[in-house]
């Protein structure tokens, strides 16, 4: 037993004396290390829940945004169809104005010809009558032009 008894008191020359305080750190660095994995999966399971509410408000908001976008197109589309209608309408009355117009002004225009013609034609016979007149009058004093006569020797 001697030898079991040397082994005994030579092995304390071999313990390191930091070594449990090393084993002791470790395990203090795991429970930390644990706590801090159970925190951290805290927090992703809220970030994932806060995500899942997220995209939830996401379609939700989406889902609103499109009925209102419909309800827009279709008050657009309504207001189009006021909007063509009304233009029709004036197309139509414009037609018809413009029908009036180019036939009221095609009256005045036969009637202004008209009277023009009248007038030329009234000129043209007053033209007319005194050029016969000034022919008469040169007949009648054409002998006295052509052969004066002679109050001396007469």
């Amino acid at each position: 037993m001697a030898m079991a008894d040397d082994a005994e008191q030579a092995l304390p020359a071999f313990r390191v004396p930091e070594l449990d305080a090393i084993k002791a750190q470790i395990a203090e660095v795991r429970g930390v290390q644990g706590q801090t994995s159970k925190r951290l999966g805290e927090q992703v399971a809220q970030i994932l829940a806060q995500r899942h509410e997220a995209t939830e408000a996401s379609a939700r908001m989406e889902t609103r945004l499109d009925g209102r976008m419909n309800r827009i197109e279709d008050q657009i589309s309504k207001m189009g169809s006021g909007l063509e209608a009304q233009v029709k309408q004036l197309e139509s009355a414009f037609g018809v104005n413009m029908e009036h117009l180019e036939s009221t002004l095609g009256a005045r225009m036969e009637h202004a010809e008209s009277a023009a013609t009248a007038r030329m034609d009234r000129f043209e016979d007053k033209l007319e009558r005194q050029t016969d007149k000034l022919d008469q009058l040169i007949l009648l004093f054409s002998p006295q032009i052509a052969f004066p006569q002679n109050r001396a020797t007469g």
